[in-house]
């Protein structure tokens, strides 16, 4: 899907991508909701990006202040930062290449080399499911989408694109949700930065507490933090339970507030460390949502897939049973 493919004949810039040129009086109430909507959610995962990913060749652009681009996937797109000259750079799209009818926000990197991209999804962390697109998966008209919808279970699913007749290429994914609401585009800035980090990071961090699993082989601990830190899926994962933890169900914007609150949590691997030499990859229903709390007593248990479980027939006892006076607890 780029730029050049979609681009209707007006004034090209140097990627061959179409710049709006007096296109305002044209637009309909919903087109300047979505094109607010990607230029708002552009700004903000640029500023989370200076903030958390460390990467000597990455320059963040200022989306403030950067046109819009229109495309002919029916939506805009704008880029948010660039690895150097001459190689990808990083771009926020919204636009209805999907086959919805609503636009659908989507994060990439994009290239017009395809040895390029191809790099950057083999640095993908290998737990991922990347689904490949061609010419082969354009429909023909006078708009870009896809032959065939998307299907629910691709959204938030990285999408590789190499589009050998066009000579452009994505790598990138959809976010499935239709509303504009605070949380959401929340949950796709996040989602957003977690991708991008994940493919720029070549190798994770080791964790460095030997405390969690003292009873557990390191080599197969470091494995399971491993499944752990795939940011791009913990990150889906927490989406999907709305940041509650499913031990505890405690949600830390209740507990703490909106705004210091909203979109924090951890997920945590629920398959037996045994079981990982076996495990090819991670997908996400192998992960759940915790607090921190939850997160490091499942991390002091046997490390079997049962714990989630006992720990919350534990925190559900605990509960129910009859607290101490605060007299006799200050003795």
């Amino acid at each position: 899907m780029p730029f050049s493919m979609k681009a209707r004949p007006l004034e090209l810039d140097r990627k061959g991508r179409v710049r709006e040129r007096q296109t305002q009086g044209k637009m309909t109430t919903i087109d300047k909701r979505d094109r607010a909507r990607v230029k708002r959610v552009a700004v903000e995962i640029a500023a989370k990006l200076g903030l958390s990913v460390s990467h000597g060749d990455l320059k963040i652009l200022k989306p403030s202040q950067t046109d819009c681009v229109t495309t002919n996937s029916r939506g805009w797109a704008i880029e948010i930062a660039r690895l150097g000259r001459g190689k990808p750079d990083l771009e926020i799209w919204i636009d209805r290449f999907t086959g919805h009818a609503e636009r659908k926000l989507y994060a990439c990197f994009y290239s017009t080399k395809l040895d390029q991209i191809e790099a950057l999804a083999k640095q993908a962390p290998k737990a991922w499911r990347i689904r490949k697109l061609d010419d082969e998966d354009l429909s023909e008209g006078k708009f870009y989408a896809m032959r065939r919808r998307l299907p629910a279970k691709d959204f938030n699913r990285p999408l590789l694109e190499l589009y050998a007749d066009e000579g452009h290429h994505f790598f990138g994914f959809y976010d499935p949700t239709e509303d504009e609401d605070e949380s959401t585009e929340q949950g796709f800035c996040n989602s957003a930065v977690e991708f991008f980090r994940d493919v720029l990071r070549k190798h994770p961090s080791d964790h460095s507490e030997a405390r969690d699993y003292p009873r557990i082989e390191r080599r197969l601990l470091k494995k399971h933090l491993l499944h752990e830190r795939d940011s791009y899926l913990a990150e889906e994962c927490k989406r999907r339970d709305k940041y509650r933890c499913q031990v505890c169900r405690m949600a830390f914007a209740e507990h703490y507030g909106a705004e210091l609150g909203a979109g924090f949590a951890e997920a945590h691997h629920r398959r037996a460390l045994k079981d990982l030499p076996d495990i090819v990859e991670t997908v996400l229903e192998d992960l759940i949502t915790v607090c921190a709390n939850c997160h490091r007593m499942l991390h002091r248990m046997e490390g079997l897939e049962g714990d989630v479980a006992r720990l919350s027939k534990i925190v559900a006892a605990s509960a129910k049973s009859p607290r101490k006076s605060s007299k006799a607890s200050a003795r």
